[in-house]
């Protein structure tokens, strides 16, 4: 998806639905790019102006043309942002834990919000008001795991606004795309997908943020793994304030998706990440949580005893699909590959360092799992499940890419094209098959 900041699209149809609530106007003279006057500065716009106006490349950003008579303020978002921690128990707590109580009140009065930016989180709150929800659970969180991770005052700031800002591209996205049940089409998937470089651009344009801002912002869905996206970013390639946005925003997700509203259940997945990864800010994360003493209690996870059995099949399947990697592996190194072909084997033989690297392809592990039966075992039986599932994430990123790439018709002959996407058909119907 192209954004250009002086074409109306999604946004200009929030803007005009905004425009029913309260009054928008023209900043100045807005103009087409071709030089005819449109709308004269001052001039309050109506649903059906903005609509008019859509029709129309602009001479100038539409952030710069329309201008909205109520803006958050910092002593409002400060309200938005307290709501929540009144509201979630387990975000109190880590405040407590953190001995943070008046984290916020610097952070909101540290200094001045862009207008562009706070007038497009604005229209978030009022068009978007569940991502807006998000948005400012995940900024907490962020501005936690900074403080928690002995960030200076200035790092924490900076961690605040990324937050803050990082889903202002979603408001570029047609809202058919965001509001749909539907499984979203390839070309779908890749606009949703653009909003971390749309959100990047917004910000590059339109503040005079440190750079490391709009960098984590567009890293805020990526992936230790690189399995994530826009950019398939490894933890080595990414910005410590990028691993923060990108950890908080999945701890915001789990937390808002909970029935009891809780982070409890998030720790034996960044105790199984700590080894996996070796990313400090998970570790600061874990003990984080460990230390914080949270009011609700971990829920059961069902039978033991079945969910070992479960685990045993899940392994067994893996051994297969580590077996078909194996063998991708030894055809990829006989080729010249170009730079998605490339891109293919790097993350084969991230998954194969994951598995060797966990003992998930030691057969030790099975009898290990054979011999979880009590209750007293559940959180070790959890900790490998976790494991698996992510081995099952980062495969399943593998056999999408490989098929991409075939698809791209590398220069290879025709019986490898066949052999390699043979291995990438049996091992993806594995995974299927893992459910």
């Amino acid at each position: 998806m192209s954004y250009d900041p002086n074409q109306p699209d999604a946004y200009s149809v929030h803007l005009g639905n905004v425009s029913e609530q309260q009054s928008c106007r023209a900043q100045q003279d807005i103009c087409n790019d071709e030089g005819v006057l449109l709308v004269k500065q001052g001039t309050t716009l109506t649903s059906n102006i903005i609509e008019t106006l859509s029709s129309h490349r602009l001479d100038q950003a539409i952030d710069n043309a329309i201008g909205l008579d109520e803006v958050l303020a910092a002593d409002t978002l400060l309200l938005a942002l307290r709501s929540l921690t009144e509201e979630f128990q387990d975000l109190a707590a880590i405040e407590s834990q953190l001995q943070a109580n008046n984290l916020l009140e610097e952070l909101c009065g540290y200094q001045p919000f862009p207008p562009v930016l706070i007038q497009k989180l604005t229209v978030m709150q009022l068009q978007l008001p569940q991502l807006f929800r998000h948005t400012l659970t995940g900024t907490l969180l962020s501005v936690y795991l900074a403080q928690a991770a002995r960030m200076t005052m200035g790092s924490v700031h900076q961690a605040f606004c990324a937050a803050l800002f990082r889903d202002l591209g979603v408001l570029h996205i047609k809202p058919e795309i965001l509001n749909t049940e539907n499984k979203l089409t390839p070309e779908e998937q890749r606009a949703e997908r653009a909003h971390p470089r749309i959100s990047e651009k917004i910000i590059s344009n339109g503040s005079d943020y440190a750079e490391a801002i709009a960098i984590a912002v567009a890293e805020h869905h990526e992936h230790p793994a690189g399995v994530g996206y826009p950019a398939g970013k490894s933890v080595d390639s990414s910005s410590d304030l990028g691993l923060v946005l990108s950890l908080a925003d999945f701890l915001s997700v789990k937390l808002l998706s909970s029935p009891q509203q809780t982070l409890v259940d998030t720790g034996h997945y960044l105790k199984a990440a700590v080894s996996i990864y070796q990313v400090p800010i998970f570790r600061t994360c874990y003990q984080l949580f460990a230390t914080t003493t949270f009011p609700h209690q971990e829920t059961p996870h069902g039978n033991v005893q079945q969910r070992s059995e479960q685990a045993i099949e899940r392994l067994v399947s893996i051994g297969a699909v580590f077996a078909y990697m194996i063998s991708l592996q030894h055809q990829l190194s006989k080729q010249p590959l170009d730079s998605r072909g490339q891109r293919f084997s790097r993350r084969v033989d991230v998954a194969i360092s994951l598995l060797r690297t966990t003992g998930l392809a030691t057969i030790d592990l099975l009898e290990l799992l054979d011999e979880m039966k009590s209750e007293e075992d559940s959180g070790e039986l959890e900790d490998t499940e976790i494991i698996e599932l992510e081995f099952l994430h980062i495969a399943e990123h593998c056999y999408r890419l490989g098929a991409k790439w075939l698809l791209q018709k590398p220069q290879m002959d025709l019986e490898t094209k066949k052999e390699i996407g043979s291995l990438l058909q049996l091992m993806e119907d594995v995974i299927q098959q893992c459910g």
